[in-house]
């Protein structure tokens, strides 16, 4: 699963020292804050605690410690858990993501 995973996103991934990422998936560009630790403040108490989808400079999911902006769609909410498992795979927390 995590090969199928890594086609999905792009070359364009680039992660920083403080934990800052920038990518594209499936025609929208994520940024992402992940930390190294889970954290009360990250999506369902795991290690992402910002996050951002934009597509053609309209901001269509923001998360920063708390939902800002929530997946709109199908589309959007499936994107979102492709992010999760990318950034935060425990396995733990896997069975939370159904919760978006």
């Amino acid at each position: 699963m995590l090969k199928s995973l890594k086609k999905v996103f792009s070359l364009f991934n680039l992660k920083s020292k403080t934990g800052w990422v920038k990518g594209t998936i499936t025609g929208y560009t994520y940024c992402i804050k992940a930390y190294q630790n889970s954290s009360e403040f990250g999506i369902n108490g795991g290690k992402i605690s910002k996050l951002e989808i934009w597509k053609d400079g309209i901001l269509l999911v923001n998360y920063d410690r708390d939902w800002d902006i929530q997946p709109s769609t199908i589309e959007l909410a499936e994107i979102v858990k492709k992010l999760l498992l990318k950034f935060d795979p425990s396995k733990e927390y896997l069975s939370r993501v159904a919760a978006i």
